[in-house]
């Protein structure tokens, strides 16, 4: 037996081959028996207490703490192994980057937890302050932002110089900046609009001579849909660099229009008019008390009045002007007042 022990395998000896495996092997089963318990005793007991958020928080760690009990595992197993140089060069580099890309796993599964249980119901309560898809793209945004930089770490472990690295791309660098400048910018201008809120889905909004409603914010653009029905999408840029105006913000809604009576209507009729305008405006209950009649002036065609009233904010302003303009036109006809 001990003959056998002594054999040399890929110059080790079997007795040290069976001590690596055994290391591994140990590893998995131990990492096994700890998500076992975890399982059936942490996470069970953290729920029938009402830590549901302590919960959740222990079920994302396990899988990478199980992962790094085996990659810590199988380093320590391969350390009494003699193998050649370049063996040992490449897992000295191999066990660090396995466990820098794996903390960034854990990293990624904490923030999604983070902005989905977290985050999200906020949203929802939000009316739409915040859509889905812009959490969504902030997903995105963070899971490659962690990517990216585990890469550049597990780049360093292997021994290039990052910084070097970058540097070496030179014009191919600049030429790249160019090319996204005008997506960092959307993204600026929707990390703006998200803390600013200059507006919010379902607001009326006037901006490069589009005028709309709200649909959608993403981080690179917004969603307006404009009175003629159409969908216009706008660069998010736009709204960092224009004049955006909040029709939706609007405390009232002015209303002015004229009455041009025709040039041969008498002194008393004009009076009629006017006084049933008031009537008009003083028995719509959807309007301010801040109204006025006004006889103008004089014009080639007759006389000028000009009627200024203001809606409630949140009506329908279309439907109550249109209601006051029929119940004008019907009064003029009713009254014999002829229009110049």
């Amino acid at each position: 037996m001990k003959e056998i022990l002594e054999t040399e395998i890929y110059g080790n000896k079997l007795a040290v081959w069976l001590v690596a495996i055994f290391l591994v092997s140990g590893s998995v089963l131990t990492s096994r028996v700890v998500y076992w318990f975890i399982a059936h005793f942490v996470k069970r007991r953290a729920r029938l207490r009402g830590f549901h958020n302590l919960a959740k928080t222990v079920d994302l760690m396990e899988e990478p703490i199980l992962t790094s009990i085996v990659i810590i595992s199988i380093g320590y197993a391969l350390t009494p192994l003699s193998l050649s140089d370049w063996f040992n060069r490449l897992f000295d580099v191999i066990i660090p980057i396995a466990l820098v890309f794996n903390i960034a796993w854990f990293v990624i599964r904490m923030a999604n937890y983070w902005l989905v249980d977290w985050l999200l119901p906020y949203v929802e309560k939000s009316q739409g302050k915040i859509r889905r898809q812009m959490l969504s793209t902030m997903r995105q945004i963070i899971r490659w932002t962690i990517w990216l930089l585990a890469a550049s770490v597990s780049l360093q472990i292997a021994g290039y110089d990052v910084r070097a690295l970058l540097a070496g791309m030179g014009i191919g660098g600049v030429a790249v900046a160019l090319a996204a400048k005008e997506t960092v910018s959307n993204l600026f201008g929707g990390v703006t609009v998200l803390v600013d809120k200059p507006f919010r889905v379902g607001d009326r909004i006037i901006v490069s001579n589009f005028d709309g409603y709200v649909e959608e914010i993403g981080l690179r653009s917004t969603r307006l849909r404009t009175m003629a029905g159409r969908l216009v999408t706008i660069p998010n840029f736009y709204f960092t660099s224009s004049m955006v105006e909040n029709v939706s913000m609007e405390p009232n809604r002015r209303v002015s229009f004229q009455v041009l009576l025709h040039k041969e209507t008498t002194p008393q009729k004009i009076s009629i008019a006017i006084a049933q305008l008031k009537n008009i405006l003083q028995k719509h209950g959807e309007l301010l008390g801040s109204q006025s009649v006004n006889f103008e002036g004089f014009e080639t065609a007759g006389y000028k009045i000009v009627v200024v009233y203001f809606i409630i904010a949140g009506l329908n302003y279309n439907e109550i002007q249109t209601k006051i303009n029929l119940e004008v036109a019907l009064m003029l006809e009713q009254e014999g007042i002829k229009l110049g």
